[in-house]
């Protein structure tokens, strides 16, 4: 996922990386600027979480 955050962040995309392993922000944030790239958001998340729709 850090290659097509990368590679996306290369071609001016809006993107949000997004992943659950509590290290994975500072790789993403170290590998952005070893490759000279603009800051790419971050949200930890667990995507084996399914989220209740909040009642009206």
């Amino acid at each position: 996922m850090a290659l097509s955050s990368l590679l996306l962040n290369a071609r001016q995309a809006d993107i949000t990386a997004t992943d659950y392993h509590p290290e994975v922000e500072h790789f993403l944030a170290r590998n952005t600027l070893l490759n000279q790239g603009k800051s790419i958001a971050f949200e930890r998340a667990d995507w084996a979480v399914v989220e209740k729709p909040k009642s009206a």
